[in-house]
């Protein structure tokens, strides 16, 4: 059993409170849910939009398995998608959140709270929330691969494969469009000092975030990982299939130069001439066709005013969970 802090039951009850008063026993606001194995997606608006917003997150997971070379078996952590109605926002933020909102200028739009028995990934309904939902496809992968049987891969796959996520957009008719720039870009408490400069070799020699001093090294590092993992997955099937072996065996504790040499069958300085000479970058796929094997969406049900309580109380009861007071 855990224990909290007094701090944290003052919070609880302040929470619930907004809940109640935002809501109560007349939620004007129509919401719909579907549930397709084990994802579940609850929206305002309509039930197409819940059936859209579904079948978006079904391919994301499809699209994952694809990149990072799972297979049908491997088992992804359970995931509660929600769309909520602006005026319901409150159960969204802590007093950090409201705090941080007003010392940045700037507004939180959409959270993925991971739990041990399912993740919950929640955004608001508000002008361009199709972007806020791109926020959530790439923390989605994040959580993909920095869990499981991933977690034990070096830093620069798991963010690099991770953001060929940034931005993406996953269309209506099941086809797939990387982006050509990030749209969102890591934080960090640090600042200050010399930003690191990373060619391939002192990437790949980059194998725990922990080693990024400041916000300048974490930028460069995400750019060079997103690139690395470009090169090696969104190119050709040869490259893919020899990134994907390269990475199992640094995973496996191979030094890089013997990785390379065994993977792709050249020297790590020849890789990264190769690699450097940007030639590469023509061969770049930016957009995927439909995957063949989508799931159906169930036929999303209208919830009555009890049952949308219910459901938001998933989102107020998981923040308040990864409240850091």
């Amino acid at each position: 059993m855990i224990h909290r802090p007094r701090s944290d039951v003052i919070q609880a009850l302040t929470l619930l409170a907004i809940f109640v008063s935002a809501n109560g026993a007349a939620n004007a606001t129509a919401y719909y849910i579907t549930t397709v194995g084990e994802l579940t997606v609850v929206s305002d608006a309509s039930a197409k939009r819940c059936s859209r917003i579904a079948a978006q997150f079904v391919r994301l997971d499809v699209l994952m398995r694809d990149l990072a070379g799972w297979d049908a078996d491997a088992r992804l952590p359970p995931l509660k998608v929600f769309l909520v109605e602006s005026r319901d926002a409150a159960i969204l933020l802590t007093d950090a959140d409201r705090k941080k909102q007003q010392q940045n200028r700037m507004n939180i739009y959409s959270k993925y709270l991971p739990g041990q028995d399912y993740d919950v990934a929640a955004m608001l309904d508000a002008d361009g929330y199709e972007e806020w939902m791109q926020s959530l496809f790439l923390m989605r992968a994040e959580r993909l691969l920095t869990s499981g049987a991933a977690r034990r891969y070096p830093a620069w796959y798991q963010v690099g494969v991770s953001n060929l996520l940034n931005g993406l957009v996953i269309k209506d008719d099941g086809s797939i469009l990387f982006s050509r720039t990030t749209t969102f870009v890591p934080e960090a408490d640090q600042t200050g000092g010399p930003r690191l400069r990373l060619d391939l070799p002192k990437l790949l020699a980059l194998t725990r975030t922990s080693d990024l001093h400041s916000q300048g090294d974490w930028q460069e590092f995400y750019a060079r990982a997103r690139d690395w993992a470009t090169f090696g997955i969104l190119t050709t099937p040869e490259r893919k299939d020899h990134f994907r072996e390269f990475a199992l065996l640094m995973r496996q504790g191979t030094p890089a130069d013997e990785a390379v040499k065994e993977a792709f069958g050249v020297s790590l300085e020849a890789l990264a001439a190769d690699y450097a000479a940007n030639q590469w970058r023509k061969e770049v796929q930016y957009r995927l066709p439909p995957a063949a094997s989508a799931a159906v969406i169930p036929d999303p049900v209208r919830l009555d005013n009890d049952g949308v309580d219910q459901q938001l109380q998933v989102i107020a009861m998981r923040v308040l969970q990864a409240s850091p007071n």
